[in-house]
């Protein structure tokens, strides 16, 4: 029998996110940095949970969300950090984002917690 393994990595993960993908987690939304430069230094986070879309809009107001680069081995990555995820019961994991260019913000369809 021929085994086709493939090597286990110990930073498998965040690092190897796609362009065109967030990550969810927790408390904090991780993106590219294609992502973060459209966003700038500061972000406004809308929802829908009737249709399950959450928004990121870039803004210039400093009392809304940062959005900051996340540790120096991981690099090219953003993130926003918000303990609102829990409370809306976002579900954890990666999902595409796309720029709406109408709407001037990024959308993300999101699943719930059961």
């Amino acid at each position: 029998m021929k085994y086709k393994f493939k090597k286990l990595i110990k930073k498998f993960g965040a690092q190897r996110l796609p362009e065109d993908m967030v990550s969810i987690g927790k408390a904090t939304i991780t993106f590219r940095e294609a992502v973060a430069k459209k966003l700038g230094n500061y972000a406004e986070i809308y929802y829908d949970d009737e249709s399950r879309v959450l928004a990121i809009k870039p803004s210039d107001n400093p009392g809304e969300f940062t959005v900051k680069k996340t540790r120096k081995e991981r690099e090219n990555l953003y993130s926003i950090r918000t303990k609102s995820i829990e409370a809306l019961k976002i579900k954890r994991g990666r999902y595409k984002v796309r720029w709406d260019p109408d709407l001037g913000m990024y959308l993300i369809e999101y699943e719930v917690v059961r």
